[in-house]
């Protein structure tokens, strides 16, 4: 893979990982980021709000970073 990334000279993103309980409920209860961003469920607090937040956050940096993106 890396090998084809150089011979091509494409971009890479390294998207973080979003917590694995997190991902199940958003699918779950079929939310978009942001609403899983304000989500108030049983066991889907402040915590993992905020861990969507910080997901979100360091994606968008991941996207930035690479300057496709306009911005």
């Amino acid at each position: 893979m890396l090998t084809l990334i150089q011979e091509t000279r494409n971009q890479v993103i390294d998207l973080p990982r979003l917590p694995l309980r997190l991902a199940s409920t958003i699918l779950n209860q079929r939310l978009t980021y942001d609403q899983a961003r304000t989500y108030q469920g049983k066991s889907y607090g402040i915590t993992e709000q905020a861990g969507v937040r910080r997901f979100l956050a360091q994606a968008y940096g991941e996207f930035e970073r690479t300057g496709v993106l306009p911005s």
